[in-house]
């Protein structure tokens, strides 16, 4: 869906759900992080009347409604009865997105993503929700390499290294977003200890790029199924493996 196309929904609704539309329009960037009681506290509406917004508009709830708001204008590839279509769609999006995530490894960024990670004394890798497995791959091959890394999947314990963390350390984040409000925590308490960020997101307009020392856009292809998030974030890996390749040929 396009922009335009979302925004012509609003005429289906009652002057009281506008104001909700209206209010997720405004707040787009920060919606990742409104769960669907914080926005009703936020609007002093009931949970149900923001359900029933999103449903009146022809999603199944709140959190189809928010995801498909966070990415207007991103490519989502469509399901066909035929699966040789699906395979098809899948390798066009594939090559699209690999093309431009390729673009951005030329050799200045690339020695960049080495000298952080080789002059690190600690690297703290931030991944949850469905980027985690990407975290975890990405430690996995660093750890082979006899790097000091971890990827630990406790939210609490993120925020509590994030706030330990020093100047000398690393943290590598993998965010689909780059909004959620846990990374974007971790990520200013970083800051402010001076600690440097390589950040990993498939929204170029993520908040988090803007507090990472290097970014890279890795665009995922988006599919959600009611409240389900299906998509694929190859690219993450597809990214971080060529970078990680090439450091390991500076490894003795």
């Amino acid at each position: 869906m396009n922009e335009i196309s979302f925004l012509k929904l609003r005429n289906k609704l009652s002057e009281s759900e506008k104001v909700i539309f209206d209010y997720c329009i405004q707040h787009r960037k920060d919606l990742d992080a409104f769960t669907i009681q914080c926005l009703s506290k936020k609007l002093f509406v009931s949970p149900a009347s923001i359900s029933r917004m999103a449903q009146r508009l022809g999603f199944s709830g709140y959190k189809e409604f928010k995801y498909t708001l966070l990415f207007l204008n991103t490519k989502e590839i469509p399901i066909s009865d035929s699966f040789t279509s699906l395979v098809k769609d899948y390798q066009l999006l594939i090559q699209e997105n690999l093309s431009g995530s390729l673009s951005q490894l030329n050799d200045e960024r690339i020695n960049k993503f080495q000298e952080l990670i080789l002059k690190a004394q600690n690297i703290e890798v931030f991944a949850v929700g469905g980027s985690c497995v990407n975290g975890q791959d990405f430690s996995r091959k660093l750890q082979s390499l006899n790097l000091n890394i971890f990827a630990r999947k406790d939210w609490d314990e993120l925020v509590r290294v994030s706030q330990n963390l020093k100047n000398k350390d690393l943290a590598v984040f993998f965010s689909q977003s780059g909004q959620t409000k846990l990374i974007l925590d971790c990520a200013k308490n970083l800051n402010k200890n001076n600690v440097s960020i390589i950040s990993f997101v498939a929204n170029k307009d993520a908040t988090l790029l803007s507090l990472s020392k290097l970014g890279f856009v890795c665009p995922c292809i988006y599919h959600y199924k009611n409240d389900a998030d299906l998509s694929s974030r190859i690219m993450f890996n597809l990214v971080s493996d060529l970078l990680i390749w090439k450091l390991a040929e500076n490894i003795s």
